[in-house]
C-alpha cells in the first residue's frame, strides 16, 4: 500500500527559543501547510540547516539563511527522505516560492 510522506519547507519566521520543529515555524503560510500535512498522515519538514527533521524534534532557532546548495546538503537530505520512505511511497513538497527582494 503506497502513503503519502509530505515534506515542507521551513522558513525564516522562528520562535526565539527551542521548540519541536513543528512549532518553530512561525509564518501564516507554515501553519497553513502544517496543517495540510497533518490530515495526509507521515511529514517532515525541510531546512537549510538541519536537513530533514521529524516534527518532533526539538532544535535551536538559528539564522542561516538560504544560501547555494551544497552537494554534502543534497546527498544528505537524499539519504533522510530514503530512511524516511518505503517502496511505493509518494512523496508531497509543500515548498512556499521565494519572493524576490525589490
Amino acid at each position: 500500500m503506497s502513503n503519502v510522506v509530505t515534506v515542507i519547507a521551513g522558513v525564516k519566521a522562528q520562535d526565539s527559543q527551542a521548540s519541536p520543529a513543528s512549532d518553530l515555524f512561525l509564518s501564516r503560510w507554515f501553519r497553513m501547510a502544517r496543517a495540510y500535512a497533518e490530515t495526509c498522515g507521515k511529514w517532515h519538514i525541510l531546512t537549510v540547516h538541519h536537513g530533514l527533521l521529524n516534527p518532533e524534534d526539538v532544535i535551536e532557532p538559528y539564522s542561516e539563511g538560504r544560501g547555494t546548495v551544497r552537494q554534502d546538503w543534497v546527498q544528505k537530505v537524499l539519504d533522510q527522505l530514503l530512511a524516511a520512505t518505503k517502496a511505493g511511497d509518494s512523496l508531497l513538497l509543500l515548498i512556499r516560492e521565494r519572493q524576490s527582494k525589490r
